[in-house]
């Protein structure tokens, strides 16, 4: 069986980050114009790879190809494979139409955040043949199996489809419980001219990886634990450092960690940090957390191993706010991270959200100047969007009916967010730009930024970033 593993090209957007299964994603100029190895596909690449199929990853925007290119090849596949979401689902199926035109024979596996949320409404349109719903990696090779012998795979776990012009939707997949089981991936997939930019990288070339998955957090707009469970489920500490000498071997000089919250463990996060000091393997990474679940000792051993980065959603300046959305933090933990962090000579992400329910004016304004009190290094703003699948839509479904019949008619779920306040979709991404203005020209800030480069590749990638950003908080259309 031939199979496409691809990441289709971005027909209407720039920069769209598909690394992830959930759809956590983002885009544009906003995020600096950064790109992201297809980390979700390569998984999946490496479970099927013993099955003997015969398999190519086409990552079609890091090798600049189009429709039209993929058109002309797509006849030396039975079955094609990608993920969609929220963002990106209408552009992905208007490639998808295509390829099927191209080749009416094709098979089309869809999995991801918006396709677990939305199987029967994909299923209507007649590129989508089989939805694999949640964690991916089983079903699909499961799927895969059946196929090649060409047996009946209808009654896999996992999966929606159409059988007779009728919806057939199969009980859940169970959760991994041992991530030790998936495969390494493997990065050779990756087409050797893809250029995966990324401004907060210290050493190039780098790698992703991901070391457990899931969250302790209960916030009410997370879509991970659609897909990951309630639960943290996390690789062995030797499992992790099996990998990460291998990817110091292929000559990977960074990790960027996209764990959901890397430090879960304390002690595993000691462990994993004191294995990487053991074994001298002098490589730099970046990681995900949050407040409530670092400590300056911890801090500095990892600081001692490598990190040079911690990404943590703020989210908001106001403690209402982050109590509604169940963040479960407190704004003097931010502040005593962000501090120690700064001590310590640790680069910070902070990314924040605006619309939470109970968002006005003056709130906008607190987190402003809260951001501007705890420093980050960099800090990201985006619109909190109300996604299927998690608590806030949930709620919305049931406190407002005009809700309500939007989401019946399967509209973007963009639109929900003037539900949760008295601002539009517009006015709040106004306020987005506003709140990187306040950030990013205040002064002083890009000297210190440029001063701090500790090398004139990493200078050159700030300053294509910083272009992406200033284009971004002058130009509506970005």
């Amino acid at each position: 069986m031939r199979i496409l593993l691809l990441v289709p090209p971005n027909k209407n957007k720039e920069n769209v980050v598909r690394d992830l299964l959930y759809g956590c994603w983002c885009k544009g100029k906003r995020i600096g114009g950064t790109s992201l190895p297809p980390l979700s596909i390569l998984q999946i690449a490496a479970v099927l790879k013993p099955e003997g199929c015969e398999l190519k990853l086409i990552d079609a925007p890091a090798s600049g190809l189009s429709v039209s290119d993929l058109c002309l090849d797509i006849k030396n596949y039975d079955v094609v494979i990608l993920s969609t979401s929220a963002m990106t689902w209408e552009d992905d199926l208007s490639v998808l139409s295509s390829l099927k035109k191209a080749h009416s024979g094709l098979k089309v596996i869809l999995f991801g955040y918006y396709p677990t949320c939305n199987p029967k409404y994909l299923l209507s349109f007649p590129a989508v043949d089989i939805i694999v719903r949640s964690e991916p990696e089983q079903i699909i090779r499961d799927l895969i199996r059946k196929m090649a012998d060409n047996q009946p795979w209808q009654e896999i776990k996992g999966i929606s489809f159409n059988l007779n012009n009728q919806y057939q939707e199969n009980p859940p997949y169970p959760f991994m419980e041992n991530l030790d089981e998936l495969p390494f991936i493997d990065r050779t997939l990756l087409a050797k001219n893809a250029d995966y930019f990324n401004p907060i990288i210290k050493k190039t070339p780098y790698t992703l990886m991901l070391t457990s998955r899931g969250c302790a957090g209960e916030c009410i707009f997370c879509t991970s634990p659609l897909f990951y469970g309630a639960k943290v489920r996390c690789r062995s500490v030797d499992n992790v450092l099996e990998e990460l000498r291998l990817i110091k071997h292929m000559g990977y000089k960074e990790v960027f960690f996209r764990d959901e919250l890397f430090t879960f463990s304390r002690e595993r996060t000691l462990a994993i940090c004191e294995q990487i000091i053991k074994a001298k393997l002098s490589i730099k990474w970046i990681c995900s957390t949050r407040a409530d679940f670092l400590d300056k000792e911890l801090m500095g051993i990892m600081k001692a191993a490598g990190c040079h980065m911690l990404r943590m959603g703020v989210e908001s300046g106001n403690q209402n706010l982050l109590d509604k959305a169940k963040k479960g933090i407190n704004l003097a933990q931010v502040r005593a991270v962000f501090k120690s962090a700064k001590q310590l000579n640790i680069d910070t992400h902070a990314h924040l959200v605006l619309g939470i329910p109970g968002e006005n004016d003056k709130t906008i304004k607190n987190s402003m100047r809260f951001v501007q009190k705890i420093d980050p290094t960099i800090v990201t703003y985006g619109v909190l969007i109300p996604y299927k699948g998690t608590e806030l839509f949930e709620n919305l479904r049931a406190e407002n009916k005009q809700a309500n019949a939007t989401m019946e008619n399967n509209l973007p779920e963009a639109v929900l967010s003037k539900y949760l306040t008295n601002f539009s979709l517009e006015q709040l991404e106004r306020y987005v730009r506003k709140c990187y203005q306040n950030f990013y020209l205040k002064p002083g800030y890009a000297f210190k930024r440029l001063i701090c480069c500790g090398s004139f590749e990493e200078f050159k990638r700030i300053l294509f970033a910083a272009k992406n950003i200033m284009s971004f908080m002058f130009n509506k259309q970005t």
